[in-house]
């Protein structure tokens, strides 16, 4: 009887979210046929959009799970891709993102860069990867007929982020096993996520840094579930690449391999059921290679990250005239206080969580949708953390690893950037850590219920502690 009640909640699930999938699908063709006024982003979306759902139908690129993700998240990301056409995000030269969007858009389109090579493109930007590849496919297009429009670039961002979603659900795969509501729960819970929205409705290359990122930990998930050499040789191919290739995405993430080694290393010391073979083969394949790439080119990355913090410090500054607590509070902090209230803050920025809603650009509007997502999400990442250190049964090797990768990444950017645009290439790690409570079971339904009223009574008393130092 269970079992079928089971069943008839799933297929219910089902159905709804199949219904909002296809209202949300209408509402992203009818906005982006209005805000362009032409049939061309309609058909480019099509074609990422049943291109990949196909790619996705061969064997051994994806199942059920993996297409009711992608069609899920595309459909959201196009909609508020949608949204973003109808609002100017550059209208205050302050707003480093507009230019961002802007600016890569020229690059990629500029007919006086086409015959720029990559290394001509790195001495650009740094986003010279994302460039290279968003020109490939809009001088590819415009062959073919299409006009160069803003679009293009987007509806790729558009499909990475959903590409992210389907990586993301085998992460859970392997994390919990063919476990259907967990497997939902993620889908839907990514789709959600309001950062995830900025990085596909703009033209800007966070939507391919969260792909990269996100397989990458794939790759390392994989291994940890599963230590054999092939898994091994596999990861230790993945970092190397990712070594290589993070810094023409991101020049200060070329270090994220090795803080990924890292973490991979403390998962099996701190693992209860340790296999000194893993920890030996980790040691042996990755840590030398790993560790000669990130000492040859330790200077100019470290050059790179103090040049970056002075610079979103004073981004920063510019954020607290707009009523941000960030200067004041976190950047003027000595280090430690700086890391702690910091790490807080990247979970519930901006405060307060309205001030993305005067509709200034669709960057702080989704940035204050992302913070209520974060209100919902941050209690059962308490409440999974919680699990983790209260019983030995969870601390597996793969939940380990993202638990360490969260924080550890979080550290890093509450010390340097206190941007929640990094942090959000690195969300997916700490989504499938929130899918460990089994909210089926009412014990831990009650108890995300309890930690949830308690955040939301502190967040309110936070947004009375910011209206009276705003306004007393």
């Amino acid at each position: 009887m269970d079992d079928l009640l089971r069943i008839r909640d799933n297929v219910l699930i089902d159905m709804s979210v199949n219904i909002w999938v296809l209202l949300i699908l209408s509402l992203g063709i009818l906005l982006n046929l209005v805000a362009y006024n032409s049939i061309q982003p309609v058909l480019i979306g099509a074609l990422f959009l049943f291109g990949f759902m196909s790619l996705l139908g061969l064997k051994g690129f994806g199942g059920r799970e993996e297409r009711r993700a992608y069609l899920l998240v595309y459909s959201v990301g196009w909609f508020w891709a949608g949204v973003a056409a109808f609002m100017a995000f550059a209208n205050d030269s302050s707003q480093i993102v507009a230019t961002d969007a802007d600016h890569f858009f020229s690059l990629a389109t500029d007919v006086e860069l086409s015959g720029i090579d990559l290394k001509g493109i790195v001495n650009i930007s740094e986003g010279a990867g994302a460039i290279l590849v968003w020109r490939y496919l809009y001088d590819f297009l415009s062959s073919i007929g299409f006009d160069k429009g803003r679009y293009i670039g987007v509806n790729l961002n558009v499909a990475l982020v959903a590409l992210s979603a389907v990586i993301g659900v085998k992460i859970v795969k392997n994390v919990f096993g063919q476990d259907g509501v967990r497997i939902r729960r993620f889908t839907i819970v990514f789709a959600l996520c309001g950062i995830f929205w900025l990085f596909a409705a703009l033209h800007v290359r966070d939507a391919a840094v969260l792909f990269a990122v996100s397989l990458l930990i794939y790759f390392w998930v994989r291994y940890l579930v599963s230590s054999s050499v092939v898994n091994l040789l596999q990861l230790s191919a993945a970092s190397l690449t990712a070594f290589l290739l993070f810094g023409l995405l991101r020049a200060e993430f070329s270090f994220v391999p090795f803080a990924m080694l890292v973490a991979g290393l403390a998962a099996a010391i701190f693992e209860s059921k340790v296999s000194s073979k893993r920890v030996i083969l980790i040691v042996v394949l990755a840590l030398p290679v790993t560790s000669y790439l990130l000492i040859s080119t330790t200077p100019e990355l470290l050059e790179h990250l103090i040049s970056n913090k002075e610079q979103y410090a004073d981004f920063a500054l510019q954020e607290s005239n707009r009523g941000s607590l960030a200067y004041n509070l976190i950047l003027n902090q000595p280090i430690p206080i700086r890391l702690v209230i910091g790490f807080v803050y990247m979970l519930i920025f901006p405060i307060p969580f309205w001030v993305g809603f005067q509709l200034e650009s669709p960057y702080h509007l989704l940035k204050s949708f992302h913070a209520l997502f974060m209100y919902a999400i941050t209690p059962l990442f308490i409440l999974a953390v919680w699990r983790i250190i209260a019983s030995k049964t969870h601390r597996t090797l793969p939940i380990l690893f993202l638990f360490f990768i969260t924080v550890g990444f979080t550290l890093s950017i509450a010390f340097t950037s206190i941007e929640t645009r990094h942090l959000g290439v690195f969300l997916p790690a700490l989504l499938v850590i929130t899918m460990l409570p089994d909210l089926t079971a009412t014990r831990d339904l009650l108890a995300y219920r309890n930690i949830l009223a308690l955040f939301l009574s502190f967040m309110f008393l936070l947004h009375l502690a910011w209206i009276a130092l705003k306004f007393l």
